[in-house]
């Protein structure tokens, strides 16, 4: 017994044993890693698509001041797609890029739009505000010089409680309050990504493909068929 275990042929057995082990913990990871890499992708696509029934190309900013709308605020595909080379033709893989690359044009169109309201508002607010204040300050100014002595206290609290009031009412910054401007740039990007952006992705073979690597529960379990 101690010369079997002291052979050679024991010694590759061994070695042997531990190489299968080591490969079959490999293949296990790598399975896991894009497994949830899957899960991932689906749970991207599905989330974009929900939100893709809330926008269309007529009006790519309906929803805009009244809720956010992102398709893809986190994009995984770039990251895992090495992945899954053998799982979708070059087609498939393509359908998937542009998917990503289309929502990722409307969130950087959205996102330049509300920056250009946001900024466009905030000028045409100050602007006004101040030529407002300064009609207020130059009646103020021509009723002291000829007012009495007595008048002027009320005359200045007048003056103070009415600045105040104005900018109180007209410095409401709420969505409701503020002016708003839709560039035509930002919006013709918007449109231009929501044509031909394929609404029910997750309901196409590739979806489907995407939805069984993400359920798969055996290490050699079949790959879903091309």
């Amino acid at each position: 017994m101690i010369g079997f275990l002291n052979s050679p042929f024991f010694s590759g057995l061994v070695t042997l044993a531990v190489g299968t082990f080591a490969y079959v913990v490999y293949q296990k990871q790598k399975h896991d890693e894009k497994q949830r890499a899957a899960a991932v992708i689906l749970l991207e696509i599905e989330e974009a698509e929900q939100q893709l029934a809330k926008v269309d190309t007529d009006k790519p900013f309906a929803a805009v001041n009244s809720e956010d709308v992102r398709l893809m605020p986190v994009s995984s595909w770039n990251q895992y797609k090495h992945l899954f080379t053998h799982d979708f033709d070059r087609n498939e893989t393509d359908k998937i890029s542009d998917f990503y690359a289309r929502c990722a044009a409307y969130d950087c169109a959205a996102a330049l739009s509300e920056s250009i309201i946001f900024e466009r508002s905030q000028q045409e607010l100050r602007i006004n505000m101040q030529r407002v204040l300064a009609d207020y300050a130059r009646e103020y100014s021509d009723k002291i010089e000829t007012a009495l002595q007595a008048d002027l206290p009320k005359l200045e609290q007048d003056y103070i409680e009415r600045r105040r009031r104005f900018v109180e009412i007209y410095g409401n910054t709420a969505t409701t309050h503020m002016y708003t401007y839709v560039p035509v740039k930002p919006e013709n990007d918007a449109a231009r990504a929501l044509r031909s952006l394929e609404t029910s992705l997750s309901l196409t073979s590739v979806g489907i493909k995407i939805k069984a690597i993400a359920h798969q529960n055996h290490l050699f379990s079949k790959k879903p068929k091309k």
